[in-house]
């Protein structure tokens, strides 16, 4: 995938530098563009280096509005909203996620990416917000199914009701 342009060498890693400089060569795959390395479009670094035959001094600033955008738009199907947070790089993640039935959902006006399943924001290394919560599953009376710190309903003791 190096060799035809579609992957980049890992920094640090010699070990594909070799096929990475004939495609840079060759402009194969995505040298014929202009991109940012993936660590760095993870990262929403805006001061990236940016890759590829088609980039241009002149041109940077639209570039990077181009691949980094000050306010995304919210893709059809893919309500799940997130956001880079320093916090999260704490427990090994870059980011956290809002679902729309998170208490943070609402208050997050300004998500960095938008994720169409949860399974797709947990695999950007994104964390479930502490705001949010677990969620739980209802029972048929509404009430939290396996919440430890639920008590039966009608416990009657001493003859009175107790909750």
């Amino acid at each position: 995938m190096v060799q035809q342009g579609f992957a980049i060498n890992v920094p640090g890693k010699d070990r594909f530098a070799g096929d990475e400089a004939k495609a840079r060569i060759e402009h194969s795959g995505l040298w014929r563009g202009c991109f940012a390395a993936p660590q760095s479009f993870r990262r929403w670094d805006r001061d990236a280096v940016l890759l590829g035959a088609s980039c241009r001094d002149d041109k940077r600033a639209e570039t990077v509005e181009l691949l980094f955008p000050a306010r995304t738009t919210m893709p059809p199907g893919c309500p799940i909203k997130g956001k880079f947070a320093r916090r999260a790089r704490l427990t090994g993640n870059v980011g956290v996620y809002h679902l729309q039935g998170c208490r943070s959902y609402a208050g997050n006006t300004k998500p960095d990416r938008w994720f169409c399943s949860e399974d797709d924001a947990k695999a950007a290394a994104s964390a479930a917000p502490i705001i949010a919560g677990p969620r739980r599953q209802l029972t048929s009376a509404g009430r939290p199914a396996g919440n430890r710190y639920q008590v039966p309903a009608t416990s009657i003791i001493g003859g009175r009701k107790r909750y």
